[in-house]
């Protein structure tokens, strides 16, 4: 009878060394609305970690994203860590960019090919990043506190219905 060994546990070094980085990353297309675009990232971030050969230094190099004070600059891929990773990010989502994926959301589509475009035509060409482009993401679905509207339920109970028939 041959006895293979027991498994590794995942937080040991051995289990990252072990793992192969995916193929490809699957980040579903992009969100609808604001609204959806909490459940859209914590899918896209799964996606992410479970690609990775590390998903626990994956996720903390993908939650850099999340961190107010991070800049698309400080995003550009230069850790040869993750360029494997981040190019599959990339092409995640460039691929939600063409075709009839891209049909709704159009301002989101246009704000990535213009960063993208603007990258490539600079005196030192660059690809853009899978990191810069979740940023751009974020960015584009963010609602800012000041832009909230917020009602107080007193203010809602005066309002008076005036009726179907004034409609």
């Amino acid at each position: 009878e041959v006895r293979r060994p027991p498994p590794v546990a995942q937080s040991s070094p051995d289990a990252t060394q072990r793992k192969k980085e995916a193929d490809e990353v699957k980040i579903p297309n992009f969100p609808r609305g604001a609204a959806a675009y909490e459940t859209w990232w914590d899918v896209a971030v799964d996606a992410v970690t479970a690609a990775a050969r590390d998903p626990n230094t994956a996720f903390a190099w993908v939650m850099l994203v999340e961190q107010e004070s991070t800049t698309f600059d400080m995003l550009r891929c230069t850790n040869p860590l993750w360029m494997s990773l981040d190019s599959k990010i990339r092409v995640a989502l460039t691929k939600h960019t063409n075709g009839k994926e891209a049909d709704g959301h159009k301002h989101l589509c246009a704000k990535i090919k213009s960063k993208r475009d603007e990258m490539r035509k600079a005196d030192v060409p660059r690809q853009i990043s899978g990191l810069q482009l979740l940023w751009l993401v974020k960015r584009f679905y963010e609602v800012h506190d000041n832009e909230r509207i917020t009602f107080e339920l007193s203010s809602l109970m005066q309002v008076v219905y005036p009726g179907d028939a004034h409609l």
